[in-house]
């Protein structure tokens, strides 16, 4: 869940520039965290995945994303 209008008319603006332009890659991409467990992340990157092509797309999880290479 999406505290902040702001904040889910952005996502929806960047999956919808996904969708529009196949062949741009985009200026960003965001990171979904939340410390509460079903809210529908896996749910939405699932979809997005099915829509976009499995190769195209990764899930993380805060341990990857914790670890430094150093």
């Amino acid at each position: 869940m999406l505290h902040r209008t702001e904040d889910a008319e952005i996502l929806l603006d960047w999956f919808a520039y996904l969708i529009q332009c196949p062949n741009e890659r985009p200026m960003f991409s965001p990171l979904i965290i939340s410390s509460v467990r079903g809210v529908g992340k896996d749910m939405m990157t699932d979809i997005f995945s099915k829509l976009l092509g499995y190769e195209y797309c990764k899930k993380s999880n805060i341990d990857n994303l914790s670890k430094s290479d150093a």
